[in-house]
């Protein structure tokens, strides 16, 4: 699945604030397509397939309120407070959007100022109905998952950020991993990356971690490895980002997901328990879900 041209963090903030669809029109219609059919192999339901499809809406429109005026957009989000991201866990961005438009209106036009409320405002709108669909989405994959059992998350073997050899046995070193599956040019995922590293950090008092994996990062292109770690740098986040061969059993999985973000929970054995999160977690509600899931992965553990 082709993603987005990226380009260094300055220009992936202000410019590519792109929503996780991130295909061409073409072969974004022929996925939304197959996603009516198939999800990673098993069957999806009418309901399913009609959630998943206007999420994918959701994401475009979102993605198209901030292109329309992307240099506007990009100065909001480098004014953002990225350390109050860090440190706070009710952090939402919808909200930390609008308080940094509100900083800035002596520093725009009136009409900026505008268009900038006028967007936040849809946003809000946006999110709120995403968070409902992403919920019942969960709601119903995770029941279907307790009843097919665990899927091992597969083998691999590639390298982090750094350069360092990885495989699978990393998930036995951890009571849970996090997986998120994101890319440079997708701006929920951006904007997610400083809870992602405050999760990590929480995480890491209790036996878990957080790993990244940048779908486009699979076969090692050294220039857009470069990118993701600026991008990461400049939002405060220093967890494990891993990648290894698009070809591989793991890879496969990456180039099957449809949205970004998404989020995966891996037990101690390697296990992928319950489904994947589909979209940011940054929102309380979403945050809530992903750390009950966490929770009881946690006690598990203990048993």
């Amino acid at each position: 699945m082709k993603k987005l041209t990226v380009l260094i963090l300055i220009a992936a903030m202000s410019l590519n604030i792109a929503a996780c669809g991130n295909t061409p029109k073409e072969e974004k219609k022929a996925q939304t397509e197959t996603a009516a059919t198939e999800t990673a192999g098993t069957e999806v339901t009418g309901d399913s397939a009609d959630t998943e499809n206007r999420l994918n809406e959701l994401w475009e429109e979102e993605s198209a309120i901030m292109e329309e005026n992307m240099e506007l957009w990009g100065k909001v989000i480098n004014n953002m407070d990225k350390d109050k991201a860090m440190s706070d866990e009710n952090y939402n961005y919808v909200d930390a959007l609008v308080e940094t438009i509100e900083s800035m209106k002596d520093e725009v036009t009136d009409e900026e100022y505008n268009t900038l409320m006028t967007g936040a405002e849809r946003i809000k709108e946006i999110e709120t109905e995403m968070a409902k669909l992403q919920g019942q989405m969960n709601d119903e994959t995770v029941t279907e998952a307790e009843e097919t059992g665990s899927e091992k998350f597969p083998a691999f073997n590639g390298k982090d950020f750094d350069g360092n050899d990885v495989d699978e046995s990393i998930f036995s070193q951890y009571a849970v991993t996090v997986v998120n599956f994101w890319f440079n040019g997708c701006a929920p995922c951006v904007a997610e990356l400083p809870e992602l590293n405050s999760l990590n950090e929480s995480l890491a008092e209790k036996g878990g971690t957080v790993i990244g994996i940048n779908s486009e990062t699979l076969d090692g292109d050294a220039d857009i490895i470069a990118q993701a770690k600026e991008i990461m740098s400049e939002q405060g986040a220093s967890y494990r980002n891993i990648y290894f061969d698009s070809s591989s059993e793991a890879g496969k999985i990456a180039s099957d997901i449809l949205a970004f973000p998404t989020t995966m929970l891996v037990d101690r054995n390697g296990n992928i328990i319950g489904e994947p999160i589909v979209g940011g977690i940054n929102n309380e509600e979403a945050m809530n879900e992903l750390q009950q899931r966490i929770d009881k992965i946690l006690a598990d553990d203990k048993q």
